[in-house]
């Protein structure tokens, strides 16, 4: 079904976040909330946030201070001054740079042995704003990747299969012969099968969080899919291919 000249898949695309990196911590010492920074009810910004997140990932909206700003429209209240918006960025920019600087050496092993396993190449497709991926080319993950999409560069997000399509167009691979590795948030697997891709599902990070992270509903959704628990799992459904 996978077939290069020897077998294996041509390409293998990796999601980014809890598939490559994680931003789970053990030791994790919360910190006032966007929604406690902007004097609104927690729950009100939660869903105001979400319906922004697929203009956010398509880069349909400027940057996140301009986020922040419509949902303090869309509740009517006065948003902070513009400094204030400027260190909620500068913030974040921070946090989500600090999986990019802890990257782990088994992630690094499976990429390296993928690298040299010869004649597959290595896509990354992740649902990203600007702001969430600033760490990506400082990063030890870089160098590996014969392309990157980050979905606000090209203005497709997951599970649309237009960015499957893109993906494997730029690496010039069929999607037929072509892996998806990722978490499965945002339908991605789905969205990867209905692409033409074979999805597998990552759940060697999820497996860390409490059961929020990976709820009830999103576990039946994936459970079709192949469930890779360890990075191990991977290598040898490749290898198998051979």
């Amino acid at each position: 079904m996978l077939r290069t000249g020897d077998g294996r898949p041509q390409a293998v695309f990796f999601d980014l976040y809890e598939t490559l990196i994680t931003e789970f911590d053990p030791n994790f010492t919360p910190r006032p909330t966007l929604a406690e920074w902007l004097q609104v009810d927690h729950q009100r910004f939660v869903a105001e946030w979400r319906k922004f997140q697929k203009r956010k990932m398509e880069g349909k909206i400027p940057n996140f201070p301009a986020v922040l700003k419509e949902i303090c429209q869309r509740l009517e209240v006065i948003p902070p001054p513009e400094h204030v918006l400027q260190r909620l960025l500068e913030e974040r920019v921070e946090a989500k740079a600090i999986p990019f600087q802890q990257i782990e050496e088994g992630i690094l092993q499976m990429l390296m042995r993928l690298r040299n396993a010869g004649g597959i190449k290595l896509g990354l497709i992740s649902n990203a704003s600007d702001e969430e991926v600033g760490g990506w080319k400082s990063s030890r993950l870089s160098s590996f990747f014969d392309d990157v999409i980050f979905s606000y560069e090209v203005g497709i997000a997951k599970p649309d299969k237009q960015i499957y399509g893109l993906a494997c167009e730029r690496l010039g691979v069929s999607a037929g012969a072509s892996l998806f590795v990722g978490d499965g948030t945002s339908d991605e697997l789905v969205g990867a099968k209905n692409a033409g891709m074979k999805p597998m599902w990552a759940v060697w990070f999820l497996n860390r969080w409490p059961e929020w992270k990976m709820p009830l509903d999103i576990r039946q959704r994936n459970a079709q899919f192949t469930e890779l628990k360890s990075l191990v799992d991977l290598i040898s459904i490749i290898d198998s291919e051979g």
